[in-house]
């Protein structure tokens, strides 16, 4: 009701004015009360609670991407096995199931185990040592102990901060409101914490190897015999009309030659059906070209003067998303695979920004699946279930 009632238009960001209150409400209620160990231990509870939420978060959402999304090997995959076949159809036709099901009960599981182990240390430790500052700021001036207050809340200003910003994070990828997602996407505060904070933790050391494309790193570029403009319209056959990616046109991009066709089908020789064919592919163009973060910042800068495409990408084991995208390309139809490259928008820590996949033809079962080499390391991406959550405004840019 509050937040309906405001006229978001007449403040600069109304993300970052209710995060910046956040964070110096506590500081100023700390300072107001003094000292008070009692009260410490009351907001600490509170405090060690959002930690152990936190934990939870990133060991839970962890767990239930190796098991449901990544179905990694080891305990994971015998973890998999054992749940009822009804239940993994079930997930496998709504997989935002795992999202808003799933995961909350993981995670919920490990925040009571967590929060248990917290309290029972502190217990025995931290409120210890309160009470005996407590005894020690008795002797010391009032300022003095509202200035002790207005640090010690600071842990707790942080974590409420954190935990907000998680279920700003939360909310975005769940598109609950596409009237205030432009708000968050460019509030500087979520930004910074989501980045620097939440991403990190949440990805731990997979978040150094999965390319985070904090900017709109892919653009499209239409030129006519008369002008120049910017644009994101589809692949057009007006002959008037030259359609460029990164600075190359879609033909130039998925240029190969003899040499890179016939590793490619070195690489899907022991297969029969052409989707094992194509999976073989995904797995050498995810696993084998490395994301390049200085030709990204130049695309950010419309700085067009880089190499692109299949050839420069194969030799050069780097590249960007439509590099991913057009390598993969030229081995599938080396291969005789029907092949699309896909541009629209991916989610990379925490923001959509423009973005190329594939999406490969499977006669067996007469669909087009979806593949994405550029986020390989992030988990499975071949015809993968909840490929939807980080992929939307899909549009061909090709076919062959």
């Amino acid at each position: 009701m509050i937040m309906n009632s405001l006229d978001l238009q007449s403040l600069k960001n109304p993300v970052d004015i209710i995060l910046c209150i956040i964070i110096l409400f506590p500081l100023i209620r700390g300072f107001a009360t003094s000292y008070s160990s009692k009260d410490l231990k009351h907001q600490i509870e509170d405090f060690c609670g959002n930690v152990a939420f936190i934990a939870a978060i990133i060991i839970g959402s962890s767990i239930t991407k190796k098991i449901f999304i990544n179905k990694e090997q080891g305990v994971y995959e015998l973890i998999y096995s054992k749940i009822p076949q009804a239940v993994i159809t079930f997930v496998d036709k709504r997989p935002i199931t795992i999202y808003i099901l799933i995961m909350p009960i993981i995670i919920f599981i490990f925040y009571a185990l967590i929060d248990f182990i917290i309290k029972l240390i502190n217990s025995v430790t931290i409120y210890l040592i309160l009470d005996a500052i407590q005894n020690f700021l008795k002797k010391r001036r009032q300022s003095v102990r509202r200035f002790a207050g207005a640090i010690f809340q600071i842990p707790t200003a942080v974590s409420i901060l954190i935990i907000v910003v998680v279920a700003l994070n939360l909310g975005l990828y769940l598109n609950f409101s596409e009237k205030y997602t432009p708000y968050v996407e460019n509030s500087i505060v979520y930004n910074y914490v989501n980045n620097t904070v939440v991403y990190p933790l949440a990805q731990s050391d997979l978040a150094k190897r999965i390319p985070n494309i904090i900017n709109n790193s892919f653009k499209i570029s239409t030129e006519t015999s008369s002008e120049t403009s910017n644009t994101s319209s589809d692949v057009t056959k007006d002959n008037k009309v030259i359609i460029y990616y990164n600075g190359v046109t879609l033909e130039d991009g998925i240029k190969s030659n003899e040499e890179i066709d016939s590793f490619a089908l070195e690489l899907t020789k022991n297969e029969e059906n052409l989707a094992d064919k194509a999976e073989n592919l995904y797995g050498w163009v995810g696993s084998s070209i490395e994301y390049d973060y200085d030709k990204a910042k130049k695309i950010l800068s419309n700085d067009f003067n880089v190499s692109s495409g299949t050839i420069n990408t194969y030799y050069t084991r780097e590249g960007i998303c439509f590099d991913y995208a057009c390598l993969f390309a030229s081995m599938c139809i080396a291969n005789d695979i029907k092949v699309r490259l896909i541009t629209g928008e991916g989610k990379s820590g925490g923001q959509w920004v423009s973005h190329a996949w594939n999406e490969i033809y499977d006669p067996l079962t007469d669909k087009w699946i979806n593949v994405d080499p550029t986020f390989y390391m992030g988990g499975d991406y071949f015809d993968s279930p909840v490929f939807n959550l980080d992929h939307r405004k899909a549009s061909v840019a090709g076919e062959w």
